[in-house]
């Protein structure tokens, strides 16, 4: 599990079931899942608790890693979810020849649209990196993100991930960024 993770502004705590509402909110807004493949109306809460579930059992046997609910210091007020979790893609070489699965650590986020702009994403961001070299280890840590998001690209800069090539992430070829311990 994740654990928890304090930066100056924001709290980080591993997710839990009660928090499928408003992860429910986060992939029921158009503009915050215009990139990641569209609304889910069709989903209920009962579904992300279902879901929650089995990605929180899946995560007991990943110390240090899984995924979080984040908020606001000063408020307590839920901003959305950060992730730190073990991932297996394929990679592409020069070539365009797709690789062998590789399993890395992936850093993730979803935030909810009202805060977006305060540099919320790139602050935990970059917690979530020095956490994963300084607390667990890891050689690297990796992200995926669509070329067109521009946003999320500066995010993964900002903290440290620079562009490493395309990958396949489930059926979808997408950016791959990366930074290593040894950067």
């Amino acid at each position: 599990m994740l654990g928890t993770l304090s930066t100056e502004r924001l709290s980080l705590r591993d997710v839990s079931v009660d928090d499928a509402p408003a992860l429910l909110e986060l992939d029921r807004d158009p503009e915050v899942m215009r990139f990641l493949g569209g609304v889910r109306t069709d989903w209920t809460v009962a579904d992300v608790r279902t879901l929650l579930a089995d990605r929180l059992a899946r995560y007991k046997s990943c110390p240090g890693l899984g995924l979080g609910s984040c908020f606001l210091q000063a408020t307590g007020e839920f901003i959305g979810w950060f992730m730190l979790r073990p991932r297996t893609y394929r990679p592409y070489d020069a070539s365009g020849a797709l690789l062998d699965p590789v399993e890395d650590a992936e850093l993730g986020y979803r935030l909810a649209r009202r805060f977006w702009g305060f540099g919320y994403a790139t602050e935990m961001s970059q917690a979530l990196v020095h956490h994963g070299f300084t607390r667990l280890a890891l050689p690297q840590v990796v992200a995926f993100v669509e070329p067109e998001h521009r946003a999320s690209v500066r995010v993964l800069e900002k903290a440290g991930l620079s562009r490493a090539g395309r990958a396949r992430y489930d059926t979808e070829d997408v950016e791959l960024y990366r930074v290593t311990a040894s950067r």
